[in-house]
Parts: structure tokens; C-alpha cells; sequence
């Protein structure tokens, strides 16, 4: 909870990367996924479908 106010500040951003994926094919929500981090995958999956992205073919 203490990093609240700093995720608030980085999803109040546009054109955030979230979807791409890094050299071991994972994107940022996958990651956070797998270190446990739920207040940052809800987050960042709300930012997803605020923003409307989608994954780059």
C-alpha cells in the first residue's frame, strides 16, 4: 500500500509500454504477475483498458 500514491502518479501517464514485451518475452503485467504484485496488475490492467491498448503483432 505504501506504493500507492507512486503507482497513481506513473498510470496517470499516457502511452505507457505495458504491452510490450522484454527479451524473455514477457510484458510488465506478466512480471508483476509472477512477483506477487496485485495492486500493480490491477492497476495496470485497468490502465490497459483505459487507454484501450493492445499487444503488437
Amino acid at each position: 500500500m505504501e506504493m500507492l500514491p507512486l503507482y497513481q502518479l506513473i498510470f496517470s501517464q499516457p502511452g505507457l509500454p505495458l504491452l510490450v514485451k522484454d527479451k524473455w518475452g514477457l510484458t510488465v503485467i506478466e512480471f508483476a504477475r509472477r512477483f506477487n504484485r496485485p495492486i500493480a496488475v490491477k492497476m495496470m490492467e485497468d490502465y490497459v483498458k483505459k487507454y484501450n491498448l493492445k499487444e503488437d503483432s
